[in-house]
């Protein structure tokens, strides 16, 4: 029996650096086919949905804008007042064995609903949220187990594909056809452990990227989206730890820049964001083992760098200039000359420290470089 394999989301992908894009993800020929929906003519959320041979397939979510609700399974098409949670718990044998696929992961066979949501008269979809678990006594927190979404919501101003209650790890696409102006991320994609890159879709109205794709595991790569009016990029990328080639997103407007790629253990290297405006980088790049170098970045405005390159194991260079405020590259792997390089571009200040304990060249760098400009050395 054919198993399903990991995802390509959306039909745009760009990557940064010489890194080579992912493979493309095939759609397993053993999942029902998706409904075709056209951008400003369709309405509609569909979604593939994985139903074990057990009594436990819960299902829940909440959309802005009274809908109907075709759960797939041969049940009666039920009708959902606005920002009402929407749940369902499918039955095995309500679908067909034609139906059947096995999970790679565990060998285990599932059978397949597409749950389809459209608005009722008069009405329109104007938020998306699987993020809901099921009211069923006695359950805590779960998996959800989205294979492949679609949404089409030209109307549509907030959209959370998962998160810490509705927990789609196993969601392999999502693809966002169409949604209206989105000024809040916050995570949208949280633990959408399966996801490997993410669709190409209007963001240039975002201001709050928060936990946008925090712990997206297998996201190798993102595409360019505009970033424009972001200001806060607060834990973004956090845990991507298989996220090797970002794209030189305009970060222009962000101000708060804190753990946006802390944990990436995958990522190489990072290209020149305009970060003149940052007021807060804490921890931005923590343990991010794979990092080579840091660009010449801009740190003019950073009031909060603490942690920031701690634990970046394999930095071997930073071009940052402007430093002002208290810093720790501890654990990186600067030589002396780089070590001068990086104590030549910091800031005149007051009372400041910057930490570079665990690079193999401090005990040979010119550490006067830095104490004449108001430098403690650690």
């Amino acid at each position: 029996m054919p198993t399903f394999g990991k995802a390509y989301l959306g039909d745009i992908l760009l990557t940064g650096g010489d890194a080579p894009p992912p493979a493309e993800w095939v759609r397993p020929s053993d999942w029902l086919p998706m409904p075709t929906l056209t951008a400003e003519v369709d309405e509609e959320f569909a979604g593939l949905f994985a139903v074990g041979d057990h009594a436990s397939n819960f299902v829940a979510f909440r959309f802005s804008g009274a809908v109907t609700v075709d759960w797939g399974d041969g049940s009666a098409p039920e009708n959902v007042a606005s920002a009402t949670t929407a749940e369902h718990n499918f039955s095995y044998a309500d679908l067909g064995a034609g139906t059947e696929f096995q999970l790679a992961e565990t060998g285990e066979t599932y059978r397949q609903a597409i749950i389809r949501v459209t608005p009722q008269a008069a009405n329109q979809i104007t938020s998306i949220s699987l993020n809901f678990r099921h009211s069923q006594a006695g359950i805590s927190a779960y998996a959800t187990p989205w294979l492949d979404v679609a949404v089409c919501a030209g109307n549509c101003t907030s959209l959370t594909l998962s998160g810490t209650t509705g927990l789609c790890r196993l969601m392999e696409r999502a693809n966002v056809i169409e949604v209206g102006t989105i000024t809040t991320g916050t995570n949208m994609f949280q633990n959408c452990t399966s996801l490997q890159s993410v669709p190409l879709f209007d963001f240039s109205s975002l201001t709050n990227g928060g936990g946008m794709f925090s712990g997206c595991r297998s996201l190798q790569s993102v595409p360019l989206f505009d970033l424009s009016s972001m200001t806060s990029g607060l834990n973004m990328f956090l845990s991507c730890t298989s996220l090797q080639s970002v794209p030189l997103f305009d970060l222009s407007a962000m101000t708060t820049g804190t753990s946006m790629f802390s944990g990436c253990a995958s990522l190489q290297s990072v290209p020149l964001f305009d970060l003149s405006a940052m007021t807060s980088g804490a921890n931005m790049f923590l343990n991010c083992t794979s990092l080579q170098s840091v660009p010449l970045f801009d740190f003019s405005s950073l009031t909060n760098g603490g942690g920031m390159f701690s634990g970046c194991t394999s930095n071997a260079r930073t071009r940052a200039t402007g430093i002002q405020a208290t810093i720790s590259f501890a654990n990186n792997k600067m030589g002396p000359d780089e070590l001068d390089e990086l104590y030549t571009n910091l800031a005149t200040v007051t009372a400041k420290t910057i930490t570079v304990t665990g690079n193999w060249g401090k005990s040979a760098s010119d550490e006067t470089i830095a104490t004449g400009k108001g430098w403690t050395v650690s």
